[in-house]
């Protein structure tokens, strides 16, 4: 293998390794978003009722 085919293998292996994690990044991190929003509402109304507020 000479080394042009080396770099050209290197290349195209990070292409696809970032092709393939950066939707699941963006997708894992979307619904981590949604789940803590969800989580953070249902604590913010037990305390709002606790007070009497909501």
């Amino acid at each position: 293998m000479s080394e042009t085919e080396f770099f050209v293998q290197l290349i195209l292996s990070i292409a696809i390794s970032v092709a393939v994690a950066a939707p699941l990044a963006f997708f894992m991190s979307k619904k981590l978003t949604q789940w803590s929003e969800k989580k953070i509402d249902k604590i913010v109304k037990e305390e709002l009722k606790k007070h009497g507020l909501y």
